[in-house]
């Protein structure tokens, strides 16, 4: 082997090494409710739900609001798009049959998950919360009732159990329909810690007037606060995107 050669796979390796840190020590987190990949001015549009994801370059993005071969959005596999066009692996978990298809949350990783636990939650709408294992924590993707809020009080004790039973550090995200100021967030910030802004809008519907008040957060990014002291939060953001969905995308960027 020459030196050149030699010196060219050390550098190689270093790299990989690298990476591999870089992933370990920081990571970004991500969660957006998609609303089926229609946006605010109406059109499916799945590649535009991809760019906005990939723009963050997450290694989990929760996701919410997904379908699966309905009949509204043209009989596409969401999930299965969303993953070829981010080139991530999807876990789909679905609260219901919709349109001859399916409906429900997910999750985007960029390894495959090693178990995956489904926990029906209350509501006249069944809801979920999804949790993927990995080798160094769980991601959670869930939407709460929109109903009312007996049915998100009563998902609570369901998601602490659930989040009790692991280990790892266990992260929660999704659209919880419920305000930073709810008796919910009260009763989830007993065992999550959030991570992601709480002072910023993060839905905004169809109607203008909703898109500048920051009293409208409902979605979030948290973490079992057995675990939270082990993370730093080195950037979280509401992405200023009103278009790919009725809501924002929020990430978090960690570092362990």
């Amino acid at each position: 082997m020459h030196y050149k050669d030699f010196l060219t796979i050390i550098a190689c390796g270093m790299i990989l090494v690298g990476c591999a840190a870089t992933r370990t020590n920081e990571m970004t987190v991500m969660s957006f409710n998609v609303r089926h990949c229609a946006g605010s001015d109406m059109k499916l549009d799945v590649p535009r739900v991809a760019a906005a994801i990939a723009s963050v370059r997450p290694r989990f993005a929760a996701l919410q609001e997904l379908d699966v071969r309905a009949k509204r959005s043209d009989r596409i596999d969401e999930p299965a798009e969303l993953a070829r066009l981010t080139g991530m692996k999807a876990t789909f978990g679905k609260t219901i049959d919709f349109q001859g298809g399916a409906y429900g949350v997910m999750l985007l990783s960029k390894e495959e998950p090693i178990s995956v636990t489904k926990v029906p939650l209350p509501g006249k709408e069944p809801r979920l919360l999804l949790l993927a294992e990995f080798d160094d924590c769980v991601v959670g993707s869930t939407h709460l009732s929109v109903a009312n809020e007996k049915e998100r009080m009563d998902s609570v004790g369901l998601i602490r159990d659930a989040v009790a039973k692991f280990s790892k550090p266990v992260f929660v995200c999704g659209d919880w329909n419920a305000r930073p100021d709810s008796p919910v967030l009260k009763e989830l910030g007993k065992f999550l810690a959030v991570l992601s802004p709480t002072d910023q809008n993060t839905f905004h519907g169809t109607a203008p007037k909703l898109l500048t008040d920051p009293k409208i957060c409902i979605d979030y990014i948290a973490v079992d606060k057995a675990h939270a002291e082990s993370f730093r939060v080195l950037e979280g953001a509401v992405v200023p995107d009103t278009v790919s969905s009725d809501h924002k995308p929020i990430f978090v960027r960690l570092k362990k």
